[in-house]
């Protein structure tokens, strides 16, 4: 395998993982804008801090209509 084809499968898998971390994101967006807005109000979350924000916003999102 020469260098470019080695660099080419190393975009490819890149381009990949970049997909669906997208998709995740955009399919926990509840989530993460809560942690962002507890962050800005608190400047540190730990441990069950970040868990309860979690399920917050996870029941929020399950009462919510998913977008079609």
């Amino acid at each position: 395998m020469s260098i470019d084809e080695g660099r080419a499968r190393v975009e490819q898998v890149l381009e990949g993982a970049k997909a669906r971390v997208h998709l995740m994101l955009d399919g926990n967006r509840g989530v993460v804008e809560a942690l962002r807005d507890a962050l800005l109000d608190r400047d540190e979350l730990v441990g069950d801090e970040i868990l309860a924000v979690i399920a917050t916003a996870s029941v929020a999102d399950s009462g919510s209509p998913q977008p079609a």
